[in-house]
């Protein structure tokens, strides 16, 4: 994946629950952003905004929030059918990559059945998207790879709330678990990745996208976990390397054996804050310790950037860009600072 070198876009106090304005970028144009928290809203905010969600009218967004904001005791067949009728209506273009750093489920959101069936329909139209692996998104992946329902085991309620609210679905009739099966196997699957990176053209800059922030030494440490020749010589080395660990996670996902990564008392530290960063695939979801990692500007004459969500204590600064944020996390969190990172391929 080639593209020009990261451009920050942050904009204060935008309404999610409002259709926005959209933004004209150039085709090809690849778009990161940080934490959803589960929220299918700011998913769809993005999407508009940055012009690959298409043919949506002021009113129909409107009812889309609605439903969204429904308690979930409320949200009838006829409710979700709705939801599915307007989707259905609304275009989305494939010239454009996106990038999400995770958290899209299991979390603080509404619903994650509004979010999966956002992803299910980016999928259908060949939309190319990445998902980080994260703390949150690993709950549901648990959640289909070893059980019979979709509840959290390792967060709170309260924390994983859009999956449980999903289950209250599915426990009621009003939709199947044979259908985000099949979402999941169809489309959310393929988007999964381990990390992410993009080139610039000349090949002599890096940018590593991770959920939680990471270095060089947590790449080279989750290689030699995972049986990996590391390499950072170059860029395009450690870019091949991150290629081949992506390659074996895939397959780990494809298998629906993504649950054999990691140990609960490794999530179980990572949520008290101790993560030790010899648990580097548990490292990649859950650190929120800086001292230890090795982010370069540059070294072996190239350069490097370092891109990360799911805390927001560290600002963005030198070559280091945090897009974790308040804006939707929680219902009431509709207005906030949007930011995404944008690339020119």
């Amino acid at each position: 994946m080639k593209s020009a070198m990261p451009e920050l876009i942050s904009i204060d106090n935008v309404d999610i629950y409002q259709l926005p304005t959209v933004d004209n970028q150039q085709k090809g144009a690849q778009f990161t952003m940080g934490d959803l928290h589960g929220n299918a809203i700011k998913l769809l905010f993005m999407l508009v905004k940055q012009g690959i969600a298409t043919h949506i009218s002021e009113k129909d967004y409107h009812k889309l929030v609605k439903i969204y904001c429904t308690p979930t005791e409320e949200l009838s067949t006829m409710v979700l059918a709705e939801f599915n009728a307007i989707l259905a209506k609304i275009d989305f273009c494939c010239d454009y990559r996106i990038r999400l750093l995770g958290d899209e489920l299991a979390d603080r959101g509404s619903n994650d059945y509004f979010t999966l069936k956002i992803l299910e329909k980016l999928s259908i139209y060949h939309v190319p998207i990445e998902i980080m692996v994260s703390n949150h998104g690993i709950e549901f992946i648990e959640a289909y790879e070893t059980q019979d329902s979709f509840h959290r085991i390792m967060l709170s309620d309260e924390l994983a709330a859009s999956m449980q609210n999903l289950q209250t679905l599915i426990t009621a009739g009003r939709v199947t678990r044979q259908e985000i099966l099949a979402i999941a196997n169809k489309a959310y699957k393929s988007m999964l990745r381990v990390i992410s990176y993009t080139l610039s053209a000349n090949m002599q800059e890096i940018t590593i996208f991770s959920h939680a922030p990471i270095g060089l030494n947590t790449i080279k440490s989750l290689a030699q976990q995972q049986g990996v020749a590391y390499n950072d010589k170059t860029a395009v080395e450690l870019a091949q390397t991150i290629d081949t660990l992506n390659r074996q996670f895939q397959q780990h996902a494809q298998d629906n054996t993504v649950h054999t990564l990691y140990q609960f008392n490794h999530m179980r530290d990572g949520y008290a804050g101790y993560l030790s960063c010899d648990a580097p695939f548990e490292f990649i979801m859950w650190n929120r310790q800086y001292d230890i990692l090795e982010r370069p500007v540059s070294q072996g004459g190239y350069q490097l950037n370092f891109v990360h969500g799911h805390d927001s204590q560290e600002k963005t600064r030198d070559n280091i860009y945090n897009l974790d944020n308040q804006l939707g996390k929680g219902r009431g969190q509709h207005i906030g600072n949007y930011t995404v990172i944008w690339e020119f391929q």
